[in-house]
């Protein structure tokens, strides 16, 4: 056997012996946590149903403003769509300052390869991954749905920054404007925005955001929708009237995002 040869197996021995030493047992779902997903020392937690039935899974992107967050942010929402059957992810990926775009969009379509790989094993298709985020998580969640050569199910984007050269020009607050700069590093904004992304194969989009949203303002997705409805791309943007841009976050419109998210993400399943 060739050394490479070996190195790959002993990789994949490796991969299993942690797949089994962090994986949690509940009454109806397995949590495997920590698992590396990409060269960058990246982890996803995955949690399994016990009756594995959905043909769909969803990959779940926390927020933190590029320079903030982790996992264990979205584990709720993973935990709670797991409890109803699909096979879920909640994901890591690098951050400001350290690392600048492109760094965190190769990390989330990272995981979402990984996701796809392992989609025989958990026996849901691998072209009916939902990908949802929170903030700068949406905006990752867009880069990855928009892109149709990512061939995403759909997406769900919680209040995200869609067209960063706009948000640089009116952003309300100016540490958004900072940590925009940062994260762009030397590239020019269109790069990175979800926007400049849309086409006619763009995966069908759901768009949640606050009317009195103060970080993102509402025109980021108003624009996207309209940008997506123009190219034909199913869409459909749910406004919170008084909300701000805490939607994701225990507040009394939570419930009504979730029945809604779910009802869309049912749609997927059906399709």
């Amino acid at each position: 056997m060739q050394p490479s040869g070996l190195i790959k197996i002993l990789l994949i021995f490796h991969a299993t012996l942690l797949l089994i030493s962090c994986t949690e047992q509940t009454s109806s779902i397995k949590i495997a946590k920590n698992i590396f997903y990409n060269q960058h020392g990246q982890q996803l937690d995955l949690y399994i149903p016990a009756k594995l039935t959905k043909k769909t899974a969803i990959m779940f992107i926390h927020g933190g403003s590029f320079k903030a967050g982790n996992k264990e942010e979205m584990a709720t929402f993973a935990n709670y769509y797991a409890q109803k059957g699909y096979v879920t992810s909640s994901i890591n990926y690098r951050l400001i300052p350290e690392h600048t775009y492109p760094a965190h969009v190769n990390d989330v379509s990272a995981a979402l390869s990984w996701m796809k790989k392992h989609a025989h094993q958990f026996t849901y298709d691998a072209n009916k991954i939902v990908v949802v985020g929170y903030s700068a998580g949406g905006t990752l969640a867009l880069n990855l749905g928009l892109d149709a050569t990512k061939n995403v199910a759909a997406t769900v984007g919680v209040a995200p920054v869609t067209d960063m050269e706009a948000l640089m020009h009116n952003a309300p607050l100016e540490v958004v404007k900072a940590d925009l700069t940062i994260y762009l590093g030397d590239k020019a904004p269109s790069k990175a925005a979800p926007i400049s992304q849309v086409n006619q194969r763009s995966a069908p989009t759901l768009l949640f955001h606050g009317d009195q949203d103060e970080v993102v303002p509402i025109s980021q997705s108003i624009a996207l929708k309209d940008k997506l409805t123009a190219h034909h791309v199913p869409v459909r943007l749910r406004i919170f009237s008084g909300a701000g841009h805490e939607i994701m976050l225990p507040n009394k419109h939570l419930n009504q995002l979730i029945k809604e998210m779910t009802s869309f993400i049912q749609s997927i399943e059906a399709s």
